[in-house]
């Protein structure tokens, strides 16, 4: 999961200039699960791979 919040920072910094290394890793997660519930993926791993399917869409 860690290394999945990593990814998802890396991968936020570097397409959109957002910074997520300020929010605290709890509150991050809370919202990756919150996200996953809501759109029917089942864990961080398929969240990731769901915003890079969404991205490459665009």
């Amino acid at each position: 999961m860690r290394n999945v919040l990593l990814d998802l920072e890396k991968t936020a910094k570097s397409l959109y200039g957002i910074d997520l290394a300020y929010y605290d890793e709890a509150f991050l997660k809370q919202t990756v699960e919150r996200r996953c519930e809501v759109l029917g993926v089942k864990g961080f791993q398929d969240y990731f791979e769901y915003i890079w399917v969404i991205l490459i869409l665009k």
